[in-house]
């Protein structure tokens, strides 16, 4: 399908963290075409370097909003009337809608406020897209790649409840993938038993 082609040289083209809001929403349009047509469409590899963008700023991230919460207390302890009405107003301006958003500066992908949208609106999009592939045969190998990545990467989430949503999710597709590892051996009374050779496929993806 051109559409098809069309969004993911897109998403390919737009690759820098700050269109990360621009790249959900053609994921979203994508997730939504994939389960209603029962077409699949391979990308979980760009769920997996929107994860990795957002793991590689965990420090940026820390380190500003520390900075910000010392600020904030030293101002509210000086002029507490008059501090906190002048930084609601701010935090207003600042409230992104990564439904409507299409690219962010650079001080706008620091804020919590960002990152809290940001890993729900990856974990929403994700779940969905796993949910509709998750009765597919196949489903095992097509998750195998980016289940190891995104475990790995988990930890370097900078936002606690992120990190349990995702652990969660990663969880759910190991008990879903060995479901349909034992359905199809019932099925074929073993004969798929060593279709499928995970750790070559592991070390094929690896030199790459």
């Amino acid at each position: 399908m051109p559409v098809i082609n069309i969004s993911l040289e897109t998403l390919r083209l737009f690759s820098v963290y700050k269109y990360v809001p621009y790249r959900l929403q053609i994921i979203e349009s994508l997730v939504k075409l994939s389960s209603e047509s029962g077409h699949f469409i391979p990308i979980l590899r760009t769920f997996h370097e929107i994860i990795a963008q957002l793991a590689q700023n965990k420090r940026e991230i820390i380190l500003k909003n520390k900075v910000k919460n010392k600020m904030k207390k030293k101002q509210i302890e000086t002029k507490p009337n008059e501090i906190v009405g002048k930084k609601e107003s701010k935090s207003l301006i600042k409230t992104i809608n990564l439904s409507v958003t299409l690219k962010t500066s650079k001080e706008q992908t620091l804020e919590m406020d960002f990152v809290e949208k940001l890993v729900f609106r990856i974990y929403e999009l994700l779940l969905y897209y796993l949910k509709s592939i998750s009765h597919r045969i196949s489903f095992p190998e097509i998750i195998l790649i980016f289940h190891g990545e995104c475990r790995k990467l988990i930890k370097s989430i900078p936002y606690a409840r992120g990190q349990t949503m995702m652990r969660q999710l990663m969880d759910k597709c190991d008990k879903n993938a060995q479901f349909i590892v034992e359905s199809r051996k019932n099925l074929y009374d073993g004969k798929l038993k060593d279709l499928v050779d995970q750790q070559k496929i592991v070390s094929i993806f690896s030199l790459f």
